[in-house]
């Protein structure tokens, strides 16, 4: 059967968390039950317990040990007075009525606190120093990273405001539009070539495309001047058709001007030798146009002497048609026909003898080569098969009653 003190500690430990003062009861006795409380619950305790401060140190070297593994567990001091002066301001915030005149001389408790930091102040004899008690070490500790979360605020609050105000510097302010009057009096050039970059390629392919652009501008106006010029002095250029490999080149055909211009034309594009193509005689022209031409053309034909008999005299232009191609009237020349073209050589070609197969085998000469019957022979054979059949089975049909007679 369990005590009544295992009860107690029991129950406690099962309300570990309603657990808000320990008033005077000895730390060898509760011990067990603080071991299992927080940080701050044990600071709370501490604060209403006067001497569970002094006792309560090893609970701190845990904290230690969990909250800040990579720092030094253990310091040392070379004067006990900085570990009295903590717990001393320690008990004047908590209970200010047991030492109300600020020292220990006049409390009836100077020896009881003695006795307490006799067993709290521990000297090293191997470094001669004592040392920190784990308490004052935690809170050290716990300070220090508050210090330095401070300082990382304000230097990112330091930071923030820096960049506030840069950006304010290099804000765009909106400004309303300002009128710059332009001296007219001088003569303001706009360049054609800009250095748009550090690419020397591009700058000198953009200088010779200027310089193209330039030289090409310079042609197109001479050859416009050349025009003019050529309008004045009444020299018109009428445009010329032309057939390839078929004679007649530089000759305009179907021009709406006088016969004599076409004269004036030729002289001025004479006809290479190569294209040239030698000029049939009347006689060939005639036959071989009348035989292929209606009654109607016949009688154009027939017209068409007469009517350009002054124009195509060997003298040249007469003077009246002279003047009319001056002026620009439009006189309608004679169309050329084209004769009926020879016939293609391959027409002409004679055919040769069929192709045998080179690759088929040819017939042994010992071997004689039986034509195949024709096709009423192959059919009266295939009848005298038939009848032979049906009187060898007949005949067959004779024996056998003979045999049963």
């Amino acid at each position: 059967m369990k005590t009544l003190f295992e009860l107690a500690k029991l129950s406690l430990m099962r309300n570990i968390n309603v657990l808000e003062d320990i008033g005077d009861v000895p730390f060898r006795l509760i011990a067990d039950v603080l071991n299992i409380v927080s940080k701050e619950q044990l600071n709370k305790l501490e604060e209403r317990s006067l001497f569970l401060v002094f006792e309560d140190d090893e609970l701190w070297l845990k904290f230690i040990q969990k909250y800040y593994p990579t720092h030094v567990h253990e310091q040392f001091v070379s004067k006990k007075d900085t570990i009295i002066h903590y717990y001393m301001n320690f008990i004047r915030k908590n209970h200010p009525d047991i030492l109300p005149m600020g020292s220990l001389e006049d409390s009836n408790m100077k020896e009881l606190i003695d006795s307490f930091f006799k067993d709290l102040i521990k000297k090293d004899i191997k470094k001669n120093k004592y040392r920190v008690p784990y308490r004052m070490l935690y809170f050290k500790y716990l300070n220090d990273d508050i210090k330095k979360q401070e300082r990382s605020a304000e230097k990112l609050r330091l930071q923030m405001n820096q960049l506030k105000t840069e950006r304010e510097q290099n804000k765009t302010i909106e400004v309303g539009s300002v009128y710059i009057p332009r001296d007219s009096s001088r003569n303001y050039r706009k360049p054609v070539f800009t250095n748009v970059g550090s690419s020397k390629i591009l700058n000198r392919t953009l200088q010779e495309e200027s310089q193209r652009l330039r030289k090409l501008n310079e042609e197109r106006k001479r050859v416009n001047k050349g025009n003019q010029e050529r309008l004045k002095k009444g020299i018109i250029r009428t445009p010329v058709s032309r057939r390839a490999f078929g004679g007649g080149v530089g000759v305009g055909v179907g021009v709406g001007i006088g016969s004599g211009h076409i004269e004036e034309v030729n002289q001025l594009r004479p006809v290479s030798s190569k294209f040239q193509k030698p000029e049939p005689s009347s006689s060939s022209i005639r036959s071989s146009h009348d035989c292929d031409t209606t009654p109607r053309e016949q009688n154009d034909r027939s017209v068409r002497p007469n009517s350009g008999s002054s124009s195509l005299s060997p003298s040249g232009p007469s003077p009246s048609t002279q003047d009319t191609i001056k002026r620009g009237s439009a006189v309608k020349s004679p169309l050329r026909k084209r004769g009926r073209d020879q016939p293609s050589i391959f027409l002409n070609r004679k055919r040769g003898p069929p192709r045998t197969n080179s690759k088929s085998p040819e017939n042994p000469p010992n071997i004689p080569v039986i034509p195949s019957p024709p096709r009423r022979e192959r059919i009266k054979d295939r009848t005298n098969t038939a009848s032979s059949i049906e009187e060898a089975s007949k005949r067959k049909l004779s024996l056998k009653d003979y045999l049963k007679k």
